[in-house]
């Protein structure tokens, strides 16, 4: 028989518990997360690629730009070429792609796989800060291989000015071992320990023998430089808070007192650094690029994150000698010293120019005519370079809206000419009139055009 004190167990709790959101993509976390070594977000791309199986490429021209139409727009074979080598620095693209990763895959911090920590800090198309084309530390590559991990690009690779892997004290490769080309930025293969080219390994055998083929890096500074960077790199998230251009001004104002009894001129003569630059920083409000930086705390015995971490400026200088800068960390043209005279006839001809409705050149064109680089031209004169380019950028407007409204015109001229002549203007038929029409480039796959070959058809059959 059954016992009658038999106690009831209590009521289950059936009910589901609550589940986090779930993210569209794997939240693969980013490699070296919080050290120097921290994994860019371009390699990341990449490695988020692979774990799904898919071409990278592909990747961004369906998932990332189904929810981010300015995605969408750079769905073209040079952005992924050159144009994405951006998406590692600290202006738009980066901003851009990284809240776009974070949605996709749920994982926080993505912001700290690219510059854009350092946004206060340095300007964003500052000279000397990202590579122009991909750099790798071959014996990195090799280890990564060896280790049986995925092989990834850490964010210091992506700056210029870091030319000597601070682990293996190596200069890093900038073209494949095989086939001797560079690597594109983001290639169509998931695999970064190969060439997306012909496929070569990008390590290198670390034998005894082939030590040579290595290039050991013996320039102290580039050395230091290359140390420096790292430094940034370790500290990226404490510096999100701290690195700005004031805090960074005030240490340089603190180092000139403390060196030179405040005589700017003094402390440039002894410490090899410009004095039109210091000038730029303490007077212009104009942000220090990362060569400028870099060469400060070099002359001053410092890491740039002591800089902004370390607490008082006269307390960080106590104790660090002053060296001179043996040579300028990131060389570009010298500007041309223009006469008073000069300024003014270039200014007169500049303003005809800007005021001449039909003289829409572009301002590479301006300069060339006017015996100047771009670049000069847009330093002694922006006001009216900005008009140049605004003029331009308006002309090229208007004459692509009149090509477009041309093609359209011929899509509807060619179906009413089919339908007159009693044929049915099918798709491949108005491709062939329309190349008949000299105009080879003009198809029904363009959206616009297949939208007015639909339009005419209405018209023309109702």
């Amino acid at each position: 028989m059954w016992p009658h004190n038999l106690h009831p167990a209590p009521d289950l709790d059936l009910s589901l518990p609550e589940l986090p959101p779930r993210s569209r993509l794997f939240g693969l976390a980013p490699a070296g997360r919080g050290t120097a070594q921290v994994e860019g977000l371009l390699s990341y791309l990449v490695r988020l690629a692979r774990a799904h199986s898919v071409n990278p490429r592909r990747l961004i021209k369906t998932v990332f730009a189904e929810i981010q139409p300015l995605i969408a727009r750079l769905r073209y074979a040079s952005f992924f070429t050159r144009d994405a080598g951006t998406i590692d620095g600290l202006a738009r693209y980066a901003e851009i792609f990284s809240e776009t990763v974070a949605g996709l895959t749920s994982v926080a911090g993505t912001r700290f796989t690219t510059l854009l920590a350092l946004r206060e800090l340095l300007p964003a198309n500052g000279a000397g800060l990202l590579v122009r084309r991909p750099k790798w530390c071959p014996a990195c590559v090799e280890e990564m291989v060896r280790a049986g991990t995925d092989v990834y690009r850490p964010l210091l690779w992506s700056f210029e000015l870091y030319s000597v892997c601070v682990t293996h004290h190596l200069r890093l490769a900038e073209v494949c071992p095989g086939c001797g080309k560079p690597q594109p930025f983001i290639p169509r293969f998931p695999d970064l320990g190969r060439c997306a080219l012909c496929m070569a390994p990008l390590g290198v055998n670390p034998k005894p023998a082939e030590s040579n083929v290595r290039h050991v890096a013996s320039d102290g500074i580039e050395r230091w430089v290359s140390g420096a960077i790292a430094d940034i790199v370790e500290h990226l998230e404490e510096l999100e808070a701290t690195a700005t251009r004031a805090r960074f001004v005030v240490f340089v104002r603190t180092a000139v007192q403390y060196h030179a009894d405040g005589n700017r001129a003094a402390l440039c003569e002894r410490s090899g650094l410009p004095r039109w630059v210091m000038a730029k920083w303490l007077s212009n409000d104009v942000s220090p690029s990362l060569p400028q930086l870099l060469s400060v705390c070099y002359v001053l015995s410092v890491l740039p994150s002591e800089i902004f971490l370390a607490g008082a400026p006269a307390a960080i200088l106590v104790g660090r000698p002053l060296r001179k800068l043996p040579y300028k960390l990131f060389g570009r043209a010298e500007r041309p010293l223009l006469t008073a005279a000069k300024r003014r006839r270039l200014e007169a001809r500049l303003a005809k120019i800007v005021a001449d409705a039909a003289d829409t050149r572009p301002l590479s064109g301006v300069a060339k005519a006017l015996g100047l680089s771009r670049s000069s031209l847009n330093y002694w004169f922006p006001a009216e370079c900005d008009s140049i380019r605004a003029k331009h950028a308006l002309a090229r407007r208007c004459q692509t809206a009149a090509r477009r409204q041309a093609d359209c015109d011929a899509v509807t001229t060619v179906v009413r000419e089919l339908v007159g002549r009693g044929e049915y203007p099918g798709k491949k038929r108005v491709d062939v009139a329309l190349r008949t029409l000299g105009k080879p480039g003009v198809s029904l796959m363009r959206p616009e055009l297949r939208d007015t070959w639909r339009q005419a058809l209405v018209d023309e059959l109702k």
